[in-house]
């Protein structure tokens, strides 16, 4: 059924035990670059970098691919600027593709290298609010998990809510008001998951079992991103697995420019391909017609806001007592 979602459930989970804070999970945190513009520089320098330095675990691993970006010396020196304070975490690899691999195919290679409990590959024009992985790892390693994602502000579907706008510049004091908002949500839907169809592949986290059991991105169908995504959560669905939203972690996605610059340093080129490979799709899972009617729905989702986590949000916030961020 295409939108089996309509119906969810909020599962209230206990934090303790092993999933307490402190215990923590080994993690293999994977990132490919394709920068092609200064704008996703910025952002790597201003926001990504500095907020998942924050979070270092000498348990877990980073694994930074740059595949072949444009700006392939630009984004080597500023990793390299970053690689001292990187080094809290146990293990870091940055790795240059001699060639072009794709979304796909650059994730790939590096979830093949992850060795932490949980693997997740994540977009690098992303804000890591403080806890967030460690959340999103928790989640992922739950009972029937396949794989969970954050809410976010600039995203697709489910899991984007308007109620927090995206950062207007790299301000401390915006930067701050991301914090405040992720706060607000740890408080509100403390310690709930909450069930849903699909996920937005700027950040997915997956126990790494399960990722080996049912495969990585299908980078032959889908190679240069977009659609691949949508594609991997449906296979561990179809595995019997739970996909889920870790409804009390906030992720921030494209900072100032809004979600997806990787894909849209090249607009043409990327509804070319989201086109083709919706196609691809429809034809690999023999519904055409429900590929599309779930777009459609998905859109209807993040531009109206209707149908979106933010509705459970808001009752949450209502039942606490709590008033939302501006």
């Amino acid at each position: 059924m295409v939108y089996q979602d309509w119906n969810r459930v909020i599962i209230p989970v206990l934090m303790g035990g092993k999933m307490s804070g402190h215990n923590k999970i080994r993690k293999s945190i994977v990132v490919s670059m394709y920068n092609a513009g200064p704008a996703i520089l910025e952002i790597l320098d201003k926001m990504f970098f500095p907020s998942l330095i924050r979070q270092a675990d000498s348990l877990s691993q980073i694994i930074l691919i740059n595949d072949c970006s444009p700006l392939r010396k630009e984004t080597q020196k500023l990793v390299e600027n970053y690689l001292p304070e990187l080094r809290g975490f146990g293990d870091v690899k940055y790795i240059e593709n001699e060639q072009n691999l794709g979304f796909g195919g650059s994730y790939n290679k590096g979830l093949m290298m992850a060795e932490g409990d949980v693997v997740i590959p994540v977009n690098d024009d992303v804000y890591f609010t403080l806890g967030s992985l460690e959340s999103l790892a928790k989640v992922a390693l739950l009972p029937g998990v396949g794989v969970c994602g954050p809410v976010t502000d600039s995203g697709y579907g489910y899991q984007k809510t308007q109620l927090f706008k995206r950062p207007k510049d790299f301000s401390e004091a915006e930067l701050a008001r991301v914090e405040n908002f992720a706060s607000f949500l740890k408080k509100a839907m403390e310690g709930k998951v909450i069930p849903n169809y699909m996920l937005s592949g700027f950040c997915l986290a997956m126990p790494r079992n399960v990722l080996k059991k049912v495969g990585y991105f299908d980078d032959k169908r889908f190679p240069f991103g977009l659609w691949e995504d949508v594609d991997l959560v449906r296979r561990i669905r179809q595995a019997g697995f739970e996909v889920v939203v870790d409804a009390q972690t906030f992720i921030e996605h494209g900072g100032p420019y809004g979600q997806s610059n990787s894909i849209l340093q090249r607009p043409f080129t990327a509804t070319v391909r989201f086109i083709v490979n919706g196609l691809r799709f429809g034809k690999k899972w023999h519904n055409h017609v429900g590929t599309w009617l779930e777009f459609l729905y998905r859109t209807w989702q993040t531009v109206t806001d209707h149908g979106t986590i933010s509705a459970e949000i808001r009752e949450a916030a209502k039942v606490k007592n709590l008033e939302i961020p501006k």
